[in-house]
């Protein structure tokens, strides 16, 4: 046999190899659908590893049979990876469109609030005619460093790192802690 018909016949095998596992005979475990997709992917990793080591297990040209199966993987993923790309930035696109649109949502209510006299540290909600709720609500105080230069030592530990939940509490008892402050932030909801 030809040098090239030996690579050409390990890379038929190789593709043989890669193929899908048959995971007929497979019985799910018990649990939650999240370890039972764990489970699916573990079994079938073993078995295609299982499959992998009977093909190498009588050959004598087993680096020869390695790269093959590993150039046969590369090619398959970059190929599956070409065929995600488009849906991927369709994926993108559409978070960046609704992320858009939150961000418009949040622009009228801010806007609303104001001009129904709340202030920026009010929650704000209106109901639409056809039921919806949708709103403003406030999330909880968070620390916000300004500048950690200023920052008492009292509030840096050893490492040296911000002890956000000591600055916290001073600020929410009152104290001044230059260089840091409170802010609280919204989120949009919808119901």
């Amino acid at each position: 046999m030809k040098l090239t018909d030996q690579v050409n016949d390990l890379i038929e095998q190789s593709q043989h190899l890669l193929s899908p596992v048959p995971m007929d005979d497979w019985t799910p475990p018990p649990g939650p659908p999240e370890d039972v997709q764990r489970a699916w992917e573990a079994e079938e990793t073993r078995r295609y590893h299982a499959r992998v080591d009977a093909y190498l297990a009588d050959r004598s040209d087993r680096l020869s049979a390695l790269k093959a199966i590993c150039q046969s993987a590369k090619e398959r993923s970059d190929r599956y990876e070409d065929m995600a790309d488009p849906w991927l930035r369709l994926a993108r696109r559409q978070k960046g469109l609704a992320a858009y649109v939150e961000q418009l949502a949040r622009n009228v209510l801010e806007t609303e609030r104001l001009q129904a006299g709340y202030t920026a540290n009010d929650a704000y909600q209106v109901t639409q005619p056809n039921g919806t709720k949708i709103g403003l609500r406030l999330s909880p105080p968070s620390v916000r460093i300004l500048d950690e230069s200023l920052l008492p030592p009292a509030f840096i530990a050893h490492e040296p790192r911000v002890l956000k939940s000591a600055i916290s509490t001073a600020l929410k008892a009152g104290q001044e802690v230059p260089g840091a402050t409170l802010e609280r932030g919204t989120h949009l909801h919808w119901k």
